[in-house]
């Protein structure tokens, strides 16, 4: 398989780092002109996009047989710019292709902001009402309605040089907006490469929710965490709760898709 991997940060460079020794042939890009010797290990087949390279990443898309789109501001930028704009390119670029084409995105369970119920699935009808979310929201729509694509909505992402711990350390003695009894929607750097791999391998499509299986209260993690480490902690301003983040999100929907987790108790791999 050709692949782009489009955006080359944290979970990006992990991807590449996962395909290293794969069969697939792989190109990446990337806004940064800093990362290019970063990524040069893992492929030759690298563009630099400056906003106006429209004809060279319609040469590579046409190359390719799928992408993974893993796009984030860049400092100064704004969200309708990063994610709207490209998905909108990006659907334009597709709209004359006869072969089929791919797509896994991963996009951010704030989308379910202001959802009420105990737990947002899938099947959920969403009307969030910051703009980020309604942007991000708009953008899965485009992507899904120009190729076969998968969206996963990520929880809060953990991993190597991104531990629960150092939040945990932020967080100590400070005064936290919300009531701490919030729950929590987490998922592991390797899980969503793992996920990434695992939907484009059965060519996975509609929208589907990572996050992991454990769901901790604020409290129960930040709090616990910063007693495990002798650190005094948190302390949660009631009066600034935020209602829209009192839901659970479910990863029911991709595990019946057969998709298996390594990481699913955040708290005791935060103690790892």
């Amino acid at each position: 398989m050709k692949l782009l991997v489009m955006g080359v940060g944290y979970v990006g460079m992990a991807l590449l780092n996962y395909y290293q020794n794969s069969e697939n042939e792989l190109y990446a890009t990337t806004t940064q002109a800093s990362k290019v010797d970063i990524i040069k290990p893992f492929t030759a087949n690298i563009l630099l996009l400056n906003g106006s390279d429209s004809h060279e990443l319609q040469q590579v898309i046409d190359d390719c047989d799928a992408m993974v789109i893993l796009i984030a501001p860049n400092k100064g930028q704004n969200y309708a710019d990063t994610y709207l704009k490209t998905a909108k390119e990006i659907s334009e670029l597709l709209k004359d292709r006869t072969k089929p084409f791919h797509i896994v995105y991963t996009s951010s369970t704030s989308v379910y902001e202001g959802v009420q119920d105990e737990w947002a699935s899938e099947e959920l009808v969403l009307s969030p009402e910051s703009d980020n979310s309604k942007i991000l929201l708009e953008t899965e729509q485009v992507l899904m309605d120009c190729a076969e694509t998968c969206v996963l909505r990520l929880g809060g992402i953990y991993g190597p040089n991104r531990e629960i711990s150092k939040r945990a350390v932020y967080f100590s003695g400070k005064t936290v907006a919300g009531n701490g009894n919030e729950p929590t929607n987490h998922i592991h750097l390797n899980d969503i490469v793992s996920a990434i791999d695992y939907c484009l391998k059965h060519r996975l499509s509609g929208v589907y929710n990572l996050v992991n299986d454990s769901h901790p209260t604020r409290d129960e993690l930040y709090s616990g965490l910063c007693h495990s480490l002798g650190l005094p902690l948190p302390k949660w301003d009631c009066v600034a709760a935020d209602s829209k983040k009192q839901y659970k999100v479910s990863n029911h929907k991709i595990i019946a898709a057969g998709f298996s987790f390594s990481f699913q108790d955040v708290i005791a791999q935060s103690r790892d």
